[in-house]
Order: C-alpha cells, then structure tokens, then sequence
C-alpha cells in the first residue's frame, strides 16, 4: 500500500463526528521508536555557537549544489541537535520544537552519501531518547541512490528523512491529526535548516521524493508516512 494510500485510510478512518479532539485531557506519554538490537553512534554534544539567532536567519538559504566534501559528523552532530529532549523528566517532556498535545510524531532517518564515520549510503534512525544514530543498514541495489536525489543536486552529503507516526496523534485529534503533522514537520525542519547554517553547511528542504522509494529504503511500516526531508551538503569554496 503506497503513502498516500495510508494517508486516505487514516483519514477516512478517524473522520467520523466527535473525532477531531479525544476527551481524554491526559494521554499517556507519546512512544518513541527504537531499533534496539542495531548498533548506536552517539551525537557529538557541543552545542550552537555563539552566534545570533538574527545572523542565522540572515544567512539562511536553499543550497542544491554542494563541494562534495563529506560532511563532519561533528557538524552533522550539530544540525541534528535540533531535534533533541531538553528536560525528560517534565511531564510531557520539552523538546526543542512544539507539538500539538505533546504526541510528537516525527521520527527522523538519515541517509548518508559522504559522511565522517558514518558508512557511505548507510541508513540511520534518529534515536531521540538516546541522543543516538541507530546504524540500520547499507542502501539496497534495488534502490538506486539518485532515486533518492532529486534532480537539480549536486553532490549532497546527507538527506534527512521526516516521516509520521500519524496514530499516535490520532488518538487525541482525528481527523485533525494530519494537518497537525504537517505544521510539526515544518518546525522540525526549521530547526534543522537554521541549525545546518550553525553548523556551516548547506541545506534544502525537500518535498519531491517518492514516498514509495523512501518507504521501501527504509522499511516503514503501515502506520508510518514520509512527510519531508531536507537534504545536506558542504558548501563549495569561495573561488
């Protein structure tokens, strides 16, 4: 069953009167998805720099051709330390982006094509609970990796994966859930955006990939949807 499949399933399902908001004022806390059994690659912590939040807004933009150079895992580390637990222990937890009723619902993956320590066309989960990379496994031969670059990149580094849990905000909005999602996504990948201009590399937001190819890459289950991506890179030299 393709994406946008499950996406009309989900919808017709949860779409009934009196299933846009559950009763219920407390859900139990929102899982978090692991891979367990597969090997963990710890972030590197050392925090955003000093500069401001205004600069990093300034020098925001879409980078589609990139060095080629691999990325650090240090500044890979970085960017996806935008997507992290601050305190744990609150109930619900803070993390470094809002979501609707605490149900957090974006997972991220991570493709890497030329990335310091990390297997090249290597399939990774964002572990967030750990703070870790679970190395999942290589890219398969009957995945070509340009069907997972969209055209007009050049030598990207990474493409980070976002992809939705759609029950586990279901239980509490419905029908709503969907378009909550989507509102989720687009602050996670801010984060990530601003972060990779932190962490001196180049970024896009990428909204054209076939959810079909990136459902298969990573062997997303029936109740797991793509939903955006944002592709990475080295910034070529000053010539």
């Amino acid at each position: 069953m393709t994406p946008l499949r499950r996406i009309a399933r989900f919808y017709n399902a949860v779409k009934s009167p009196g299933s846009h908001v559950s009763a219920t004022p407390m859900l139990p806390r929102a899982s978090r998805k692991a891979y367990p059994r597969f090997p963990r690659i710890p972030l590197l912590r050392d925090g955003l720099s000093q500069a401001s939040f205004a600069d990093l807004l300034a020098r925001r933009e879409s980078v589609r051709s990139f060095s080629g150079e691999p990325i650090a895992f240090r500044a890979l580390s970085r960017v996806l330390s935008t997507f992290q637990i601050l305190d744990a222990e609150r109930t619900p937890e803070r993390r470094t982006y809002p979501s609707a009723g605490d149900r957090f619902p974006i997972e991220l993956y991570l493709l890497s094509f030329a990335v310091t320590d990390l297997e090249p066309l290597g399939l990774y989960h964002l572990n967030i609970g750990e703070g870790a990379l679970e190395s999942l496994w290589p890219l398969q031969t009957d995945t070509p990796p340009d069907s997972l670059v969209p055209e007009g990149f050049v030598a990207p580094g990474a493409l980070i994966v976002l992809t939705a849990m759609l029950q586990r905000s279901a239980v509490r909005y419905g029908v709503n859930a969907y378009p909550l999602v989507l509102l989720e996504a687009g602050h996670v990948a801010q984060n990530l955006l601003v972060g990779a201009v932190d962490a001196g590399l180049g970024a896009c937001p990428v909204a054209s990939l076939d959810d079909d190819v990136v459902t298969r890459a990573f062997d997303l289950g029936a109740d797991e949807v793509p939903i955006y991506a944002v592709m990475l890179g080295s910034l070529p030299r000053p010539t």
